[in-house]
This record gives C-alpha cells, sequence and structure tokens, in this order.
C-alpha cells in the first residue's frame, strides 16, 4: 500500500460489500462538527448547492480521523463511491447519489463502517488545505506556533505525519485567511465607493503611506450617516452636561470638541488604551501595577501618593504620567 493514499481517484467500479447501517461524527476544538451520514440521510445545506462536494469532504476527514486509505471509485456528477483500499477484503464502503437527477441534494444510499485493514499514518487528504482550515482558530490565536509544535499537535489529535513543509505551507495559506491578502487590500477603494453609494452621507477616509512611488494602507475612518446623527442630534444637545461622563482615548480633537460642547461634561481616559500606549515605552508589571493603582485612585492626595511611586521606579515613565491631568 502506497504511503500517501487519497492524492488520486481512479474511476473504476469495484464489487460492493455488504452495507451496514451507522454513524460517526467529529469535532474540531468546538469550531465545526461534520458527520457522515447514517444511510438514507441526505447532504444539503441552506444554499442548495456544493452537495456533492460537502459528501467528498466529509468522506476525506473520517479517513484521517480514523487513519483509513479510502479511496474515491466513483466520482461523476450522480454518484459518489469510496471505498477502504487497506485490505482486499475490507468491507468499508459509502454510496452516496443524487435524490433527484436534476437537483444537487445527495443522500447516502449504502453505508459499512466495518474496517479488517490497519491504521495508516500518511494519507494524501492531510495536507495542508486541510490543516490550514481544521488549525485557523489556534493559529489565528498564536500567528508565531512554532512548527515543531503544530507538527506534534497534529500528531498528537490525528495519528498523522505530516512533514515540516506542509505545516509551514498550513501556516501560510491560514494567514491569507486571517490576515487577508495584497489583493484584498487593493479592493479598499472600491469597498470605499460602495459604502459611501449604499449609506447616503457616510464619511469614508483611506490613509497610506508612500513607499517609493507605491501606497501602502495605514488605516481607513468610516463614519455612518447614524453615528452622525446620534452626535449631532443627541450629543450636541445636551442641555445638562454635568450629568454626564465622557470616556475616551487620547484624541485631541475629542478632548477640544468636548470642553467647546459640553464643558461642565466630566471626561475620563480610558485606562486600558492608556496603558497600551504606555508599555510601548515602560514596560514592566510593577510600572503596569502601579499605572492602574492611579486610576483607581478617587482623591487627589490618595493620586499623588501612587504617583509618586511610579517616581521612585522610573522617572521618564513619571513624567510621561505627569501629562494627563487627574482628573481625567
Amino acid at each position: 500500500m502506497g504511503a500517501n493514499v487519497g492524492e488520486e481517484e481512479p474511476n473504476i467500479d469495484p464489487e460492493m460489500g455488504p452495507p451496514n447501517k451507522g454513524t460517526w461524527a467529529i469535532s474540531y476544538d468546538g469550531e465545526d462538527t461534520t458527520a457522515l451520514l447514517s444511510e438514507g440521510e441526505t447532504s444539503e445545506d441552506e444554499q442548495g448547492s456544493g452537495k456533492k462536494e460537502e459528501v467528498k469532504e466529509t468522506i476525506k476527514e473520517y479517513a484521517i480521523v480514523e487513519g483509513k486509505p479510502i479511496k474515491f471509485v466513483k466520482n461523476d456528477n450522480f454518484r459518489v463511491r469510496a471505498k477502504c483500499v487497506g485490505h482486499k477484503y475490507c468491507p468499508f464502503v459509502v454510496l452516496a447519489s443524487k435524490i433527484v437527477r436534476n437537483q444537487p441534494t445527495f443522500a447516502i444510499k449504502t453505508l459499512s463502517l466495518e474496517h479488517e485493514c490497519t491504521r495508516v499514518d500518511r494519507l494524501g487528504y492531510c495536507n495542508a488545505r486541510w490543516l490550514s482550515i481544521i488549525f485557523a482558530y489556534k493559529i489565528r490565536k498564536n500567528p508565531n506556533w512554532d512548527v515543531a509544535a503544530m507538527r506534534g499537535e497534529v500528531q498528537e489529535q490525528y495519528a498523522m505525519n505530516v512533514s515540516k513543509h506542509q505545516i509551514w505551507r498550513a501556516k501560510r495559506l491560514s494567514r491569507v485567511v486571517i490576515e487577508g491578502s495584497i489583493e484584498q487590500y487593493a479592493r479598499l477603494w472600491d469597498y470605499a465607493e460602495q459604502l459611501k453609494a449604499s449609506n447616503k452621507g457616510s464619511t469614508v477616509v483611506i490613509k497610506n503611506d508612500m513607499v517609493g512611488e507605491e501606497p501602502v494602507f495605514q488605516r481607513i475612518y468610516v463614519c455612518l450617516p447614524g453615528c452622525k446623527k446620534w452626535f449631532l442630534d443627541g450629543y450636541l444637545k445636551i442641555e445638562n452636561g454635568a450629568a454626564w461622563v465622557v470616556i475616551s482615548d487620547k484624541k485631541k480633537g475629542l478632548l477640544s470638541a468636548i470642553e467647546t460642547i459640553v464643558p461642565t461634561a466630566e471626561h475620563r481616559m480610558c485606562v486600558r488604551h492608556l496603558y497600551s500606549n504606555f508599555r510601548g515605552q515602560h514596560s514592566g508589571l510593577l510600572l503596569k501595577n502601579i499605572l492602574w493603582a492611579t486610576s483607581t485612585a478617587t482623591t487627589i492626595p490618595w493620586y499623588e501618593a501612587e504617583i509618586e511611586k511610579m517616581k521612585v521606579q522610573d522617572n521618564e515613565a513619571y513624567e510621561w504620567l505627569l501629562k494627563w491631568p487627574p482628573k481625567n
């Protein structure tokens, strides 16, 4: 038996084994669940298309999880038949076909889940594309996931032996899905125009940095008309400003606007945003704890006592924090 079963799908028609009803299901980190349906069940989605591909993908996933060398021996527009080729007399077989000839929905007509073959640790179905989908959630949480560690995870969860090159390609494919490709950024101007056309009165500003003669995307600002209306009709018509508390990041334009429009409103800084700027220049758990202690101080003497601790630990951090008034 070859080591990379699953790469080819020859169109041959072997003898069928006796059917055996049964079900099988797999789950990936709570993200998605796909099942090899019981005999007579259908593969159907809300869009009503891609039915055959759903059946095939489910069979491939079953092969990987069970470690069985399953091949598609019939694969046309009306039928999908897969058989285990790990042993000459292995009875596993699944046959799915269209319920109605001119409709895309497939139903499993024959299903036997019995095997007489041993498990394999290499399958063509366990490729970079499949790995990129299955582990996309973990790669999103940990973009710097080590190749060796991810390879070990595949071995532990699925008992599949994959190469370092496959892992590297899987990570690259996942990043395209998670972060987007260069081509997607090129469509930002189309998106901006569509947004303004579908939401009359929207403000969309795209900021670029020029690297040589090439524009490099920096940021995009979007303000929908509903947000503007709320701000202009509601916020700007506040009569009793003393009853309001405004929490923001250190936006200079917003600070001056608040002081002009509602000078009696209390303004406070968002400490989480403040700390994200603070730690870029002054890192360390002790400084972080002191910063958060100053933010919880409810009186000026208490605040001064906490900020004095910052001065003892790091004078530059102390000077940085003095730029923000205690009342904010």
